[in-house]
């Protein structure tokens, strides 16, 4: 696990509500990005597990989040796939998103994204060879 991001993600945690954001989980979603950068989706499901004791309210707003956190930040899970296959694929598989969401701070978050980027690359794969 990335110390650094650890560091990060528990001050973001320690300093909800910074004036510097837009909403009081700013600097947190900000965390999760960079964790997300770095491929530390355990991290960022222990991040969330902590953040979301400590601030149950945020809970759905950021929960809410992590998904399109990970489409965009965390690179494998889309594959280098164009964005109208990954929109067809979304549409065909509507589900990923709440699935996301029920196990943000769950450590079932790693096994759910790789099987969201298998179902995306197998997708590809049959799509691209049509």
């Amino acid at each position: 696990m990335n110390e650094y991001l650890l560091y990060r993600l528990a001050d973001a945690i320690l300093r909800r509500g910074d004036p510097r954001w837009a909403t009081p989980s700013g600097s947190f979603l900000d965390g999760l990005r960079e964790a997300a950068r770095g491929g530390e989706i355990r991290l960022i499901a222990a991040a969330c597990s902590v953040y979301f004791s400590q601030y149950p309210v945020a809970r759905h707003f950021v929960a809410a989040a992590v998904p399109g956190i990970l489409i965009n930040a965390y690179k494998p899970l889309t594959c280098g796939i164009s964005f109208r296959t990954f929109l067809t694929w979304a549409r065909e598989n509507p589900e990923w998103r709440q699935t996301i969401r029920d196990c943000a701070s769950s450590p079932s978050l790693v096994t759910v994204v790789n099987n969201v980027r298998e179902s995306i690359q197998d997708f590809a794969r049959r799509t691209q060879g049509a």
